[in-house]
């Protein structure tokens, strides 16, 4: 049989508050602790990891708390530690991704239009070096954690943040969230189901597929589905953000993600997704014939003080009209897209 390593993974955009935080998980656990601080790279710091986790295969049954950087996506560091090719002889559970969540920034961190250059670390310890906005890096380590350790709250205003508690749960209705950095450092014993790829899954995956329960409520804070057959035209579409979304005429949208197509682009569904101030398009899946049919929008938006029945109404609009509709996909590539011309590949969900 071969020796178990029980790993906890710490994440958070605040250096200092996931040193600590991870630091006092090891202590109280009485677990190894292998820290990020010190590497220059994510590339550098998953192969010290690698290397770290393959000399305690003499070890048997220990537990590990392994803090990432802050440029560490979840989805490369589940990609890292569950790769059988990665860890011969050893066999890796994953216990909990505790994420940092710093409350007294975390909205300011949300519409953080900032690029950071980082790599992409894969299952094979092999990296990328990419950009990717620091927005970016904050809502996916929320979305994939199992436990959301909320600190520097102390100062804020009950209903404040009984709110952030409450949209963090929409983000993520499957983590714990807690404010005692004591409490939070209790992670799941051996007897909890270890995470696997599929384990997590986003508060908007879960509006799409009609399974979405958040644990907590407030009445600022909620969440919906928005689906439409009809193509969008991307003028319009543009415009409407830019204008309505982006001034919050119908409340502050913190997120929406999905699917959706463009007039302009046809057959092409695309991924839509969007975080505080900053959203993208990117082409997965080209369709053909009866499929054509079933193309349209599939989105998920979370946010504070939404109008639904607005922003429902605003979206319709974007939409082609009937007049738009009968006249064709010929007559649709004429209208003006200010959106970036796509790659010609295009990859397959």
């Amino acid at each position: 049989m071969k020796p178990r390593v029980d790993v906890s993974v710490v994440l958070g955009m605040c250096g200092p508050e996931r040193s600590r935080s991870a630091t006092m998980l090891a202590r109280r656990e009485r677990r190894v602790l292998i820290g990020a601080s010190g590497y220059r790279t994510s590339a550098e710091h998953a192969e010290h990891v690698r290397t770290s986790l393959l000399g305690f295969a003499a070890t048997p049954n220990l537990s590990v708390v392994v803090e990432f950087p802050s440029d560490a996506r979840p989805t490369d560091v589940i990609g890292l530690l569950l790769a059988e090719d990665n860890f011969p002889g050893l066999d890796i559970r994953l216990t909990s991704i505790l994420t940092v969540v710093d409350a007294s920034h975390i909205r300011n961190d949300f519409e953080d239009e900032e690029y950071v250059v980082a790599d992409r670390v894969d299952s094979s310890s092999e990296s990328d070096v990419v950009q990717v906005a620091r927005a970016s890096f904050v809502i996916d380590q929320i979305e994939h954690a199992s436990v959301l350790a909320l600190v520097n709250w102390s100062a804020m205003r009950r209903g404040d943040l009984t709110a952030l508690m409450a949209l963090l749960s929409h983000l993520n209705p499957t983590a714990r969230i807690t404010l005692d950095r004591k409490t939070v450092s209790r992670v799941p014993d051996g007897g909890q189901a270890p995470i696997s790829k599929e384990s997590e899954t986003p508060g908007w995956v879960r509006l799409l597929n009609d399974s979405f329960e958040p644990r907590l409520a407030d009445p600022r804070v909620s969440a919906f589905h928005y689906e439409q057959l009809r193509p969008l035209h991307p003028a319009r579409l543009i415009r409407m953000l830019d204008t309505e979304v982006e001034q919050g005429v119908h409340g502050t949208v913190i997120r929406s993600a999905g699917f959706c197509s463009f007039a302009t682009r046809p057959g092409v569904i695309a991924r839509w997704d969007h975080i505080g101030s900053m959203i993208s398009f990117e082409p997965l899946e080209r369709v053909t014939g009866d499929e054509l049919l079933a193309i349209g929008q599939d989105l998920a938006f979370i946010g504070m003080d939404l109008d639904r029945p607005g922003l429902t109404a605003a979206l319709d609009a974007c939409a082609l009209t009937d007049a738009e509709f009968t006249l064709g996909s010929r007559h649709w590539a004429t209208f003006y897209d200010p959106l970036p011309r796509w790659n010609l590949i295009v990859r397959p969900r």
